[in-house]
């Protein structure tokens, strides 16, 4: 029965009240988000105990506990916000991305094109990541963002049908996404192009792994998009999108990352990876709250086998 509620939860969600938010003002979205976070934060406490408990595994004694409360209630807040944003993604225009976002660091990605060589744009999941493709394809750049193979084997009915869903919202986005486990040429005709492809950091999709020590606790990345660098002298820059206290965000193009070589191939991909590591980490711990809800995501899946977990400790 609990998971048949959920379900019809989802659809309700995604269908009927969906298309009530489409009509709404931004502002008026992200106050009925915010009124489902503190609901949601009371009644889903397994969901607030693993967040918690993923937080204080990750940062140790850096943060006490109280303020490790206030992270996780955060963290909710913001995913709700997050969602309300995806469900208005197809529909975004200019004049709304205008309204929702400003954006620091450009002339960084602009000296990364001139050198014409493509760029990889490295995000995370962290924040409404999934902002950069809209803006960056209404700007009509040529991007192309690179994804994990969907995880809908083994799913119900519903959830496939609202996997379908999200699809056709995203196919509407002025980029195009290439699946990681199939042929990979459109991703070096783009950046042979002097295009732009998005890949995610933290993605659970790769062959390789290198362990790295993110604060308290190892965490495992792909060097994939450091190999792709180096094969094709593409410039990686560092992208983030940090949501500010007016819920409007700002997309940070950090400048882009000097790549460290050496003779020894395993040794150059790793001081790289552990490089952008660093990056990274100084954003979780000046947003926590960014990420908080993403460690939930990735154990769930990881428990449920359904994708590789990020922690090895």
């Amino acid at each position: 029965m609990k998971k048949l509620i959920a379900e019809v939860g989802l659809w309700f969600i995604w269908v009927p009240f969906r298309r009530i938010l489409c009509h709404l003002p931004l502002q008026l979205n992200y106050f009925i988000a915010h009124l489902f976070s503190r609901l949601a934060y009371l009644v889903l406490k397994r969901r607030r105990e693993i967040v918690m408990e993923e937080i204080t595994n990750l940062f140790g004694e850096r943060i006490g506990e109280k303020e490790i409360q206030k992270i996780v209630k955060k963290s909710f807040d913001i995913f709700c916000k997050r969602q309300v944003e995806n469900f208005l993604l197809g529909d975004l225009t200019k004049d709304k991305m205008d309204e929702m976002l400003s954006v620091e660091g450009i002339d960084n990605l602009e000296v990364a094109l001139q050198k014409e060589k493509g760029v990889i744009l490295l995000l995370s999941h962290f924040g409404s990541f999934l902002l950069p493709l809209p803006f960056l394809g209404n700007k009509e750049y040529n991007v192309i963002q690179v994804v994990g193979k969907p995880l809908v084997e083994g799913r119900d009915p519903i959830h496939k049908k609202l996997f379908e869903r999200k699809k056709r919202e995203l196919d509407k986005l002025p980029v195009q996404f290439i699946v990681t486990d199939r042929y990979l040429g459109p991703i070096i005709r783009t950046l042979k192009n002097n295009g732009i492809v998005v890949i995610a950091f933290d993605g659970r999709t790769g062959n390789k792994w290198i362990p790295v020590r993110l604060f308290n606790r190892t965490a495992q990345f792909s060097p994939g998009p450091f190999n792709l660098a180096i094969k094709t002298g593409a410039t990686i820059l560092p992208t983030f999108v940090v949501r500010e206290r007016n819920n409007k965000h700002k997309i940070i193009f950090e400048p882009a990352m000097k790549l460290e070589v050496t003779d020894d191939k395993e040794e150059t991909l790793k001081i790289n990876t552990i490089k952008y590591a660093k990056i990274f980490e100084r954003y979780i711990l000046k947003y926590p709250c960014h990420f908080a809800m993403i460690l939930y995501s990735i154990r769930n899946e990881a428990e449920k086998g359904l994708n590789r977990p990020l922690f090895v400790n």
